[in-house]
């Protein structure tokens, strides 16, 4: 009877399109009196074209993920909470962290809190401004910043940001590298630069340097 209540008016099947296609097909039934006739109507739409969808992302996903794992630097994506939702297994060796420890964990997990805090403004301009348009709105592809690793304490880092991805919901890819090497290096070359290799003593182009900076 028509008054009586279907508990499930969805059915999924598959049929076969005149040229020999398989396709998978949602069905929508209805049922409702036409004179003392009961009469049932079915609307029909294909969702083959939405398995393939997500056939074609889970190999865009699988392929990203094949390619992070063979790069030394740490691949992240973070949704606009700043919550970690993918993490390569480069973060093991940069942050001391498996990524099943930190998937799940906020951005502040992997940097000291004050550091990040004064970084966040700018950080949420990534979510919303592609790297093609950075450069004409003044902004930098890359921040320096404090990175905290489990054991070892501070180091230097250096996050390159990615173009964001809306899918299920907005998220920013983040390249994260440690420059301890990079900084010590130029250290050293500021040190051979500015200061007299036998007293260690400020040089002629570092009186100079202190002049013109002030």
């Amino acid at each position: 009877s028509p008054k009586d209540e279907v508990k499930n008016k969805y059915i999924l099947f598959q049929c076969c399109h005149k040229d020999g296609k398989i396709l998978s097909v949602e069905g929508y039934f209805e049922a409702y009196l036409r004179g003392e006739q009961t009469v049932f109507g079915i609307a029909l739409r294909s969702i083959s074209n939405k398995n393939d969808l997500k056939t074609q992302l889970q190999k865009s996903k699988d392929n990203y993920d094949a390619l992070s794992e063979t790069v030394n630097e740490v691949i992240l994506r973070i949704d606009e909470k700043f919550n970690i939702v993918y993490a390569n297994s480069a973060i093991q060796s940069i942050f001391g962290y498996s990524p099943r420890e930190i998937i799940g964990e906020n951005l502040n997990f992997l940097f000291p809190p004050e550091i990040l805090k004064r970084h966040e403004k700018e950080m949420h301009k990534y979510f919303y401004v592609d790297s093609q348009h950075r450069i004409k709105m003044g902004i930098n592809n890359s921040i320096e910043i404090l990175g905290l690793h489990k054991n070892r304490g501070v180091s230097p880092m250096e996050i390159s940001f990615g173009n964001t991805k809306d899918f299920e919901e907005r998220t920013l890819t983040c390249i994260i590298r440690d420059i301890s090497l990079r900084k010590n290096a130029e250290r050293k070359l500021h040190k051979l630069a500015y200061y007299d290799k036998l007293t260690n003593l400020g040089n002629r182009d570092l009186f100079s340097k202190d002049i013109f900076d002030h």
